[in-house]
């Protein structure tokens, strides 16, 4: 318990003094198994603990009002980096990942727009993710992420089952985007389940993206299935930005 309350404190002055810091893991579409995208993921820095992950203090953060200015430094952040790779390389989508209080807060949309016209870039290349319990579980929410999509930003729906899918709740979202929960292709009797939310997702418009893929066997299991795009170790862990222009540069034409 004492060791929670130290690191929520910490947490208070973490982005202040830089020490959050944005990955970026790499998604590929299946067809060319190109890079058109990229996830930005939050990580600290924590001087005394090294590097922290998302789920030590996402939570801290939403819990003491930190998520705020935490995410408006994930949501800079992926902007100029969008907007560098599209100079240096091809454009790619930047996915950020929005929590319930962000997307409730008025001012979170604000500050989208006023990114987006410093770095210059385009609504298309800035996708909000959002879990599916977050966007079913509140009328505003998906209110809001159905402005943004009529404003040409990508509205991505994580962590989803196959099982879930058939809910008119889900399939009524403003997504442009679903991304099936990574545990899916750890069970191996699922595929027909698989294939079920691409066909529905696909009936509706929507893009389907699997999560963690991490082998050969697993990708060609998407790739059967008919999904659009995939992300998972294979492609790439979640690294930093020199990481990923590397990796942009060993895979451009």
């Amino acid at each position: 318990m004492l060791e929670d309350l130290q690191l929520e404190r910490d947490l208070t002055v973490a982005v202040e003094r830089g020490e959050i810091v944005v990955y970026f893991q790499p998604q590929v579409d299946l067809a060319s198994e190109r890079v058109v995208a990229m996830e930005a993921l939050a990580r600290w820095k924590h001087p005394q603990r090294g590097i922290v992950g998302p789920d030590a203090f996402i939570p801290i953060a939403e819990r003491n009002g930190v998520i705020h200015t935490l995410g408006e430094a994930v949501l800079q952040t992926a902007c100029r980096y969008a907007s560098s790779v599209a100079s240096k390389f091809w454009p790619v989508e930047v996915a950020v990942n929005a929590s319930a209080d962000q997307l409730t807060t008025p001012w979170f949309f604000d500050r989208i727009h006023a990114h987006l016209a410093h770095c210059e870039l385009e609504a298309r290349y800035l996708t909000i993710e959002v879990t599916e319990s977050q966007a079913i579980g509140n009328p505003e929410i998906a209110r809001q992420l159905g402005v943004l999509r009529e404003e040409g930003f990508g509205i991505s729906i994580d962590d989803v089952w196959p099982e879930s899918v058939s809910t008119d709740r889900v399939l009524a979202l403003p997504a442009t985007e679903l991304k099936v929960d990574r545990s899916v292709l750890y069970r191996d009797d699922d595929d027909e389940g698989l294939r079920s939310l691409v066909a529905l997702g696909r009936e509706r418009g929507l893009r389907v993206v699997a999560e963690g893929v991490e082998t050969r066997g697993q990708l060609a299991r998407v790739k059967a299935a008919g999904c659009d795009r995939a992300q998972g170790y294979l492609f790439g862990r979640p690294g930093p930005s020199d990481d990923m222009d590397d990796l942009l540069a060993s895979t451009g034409d």
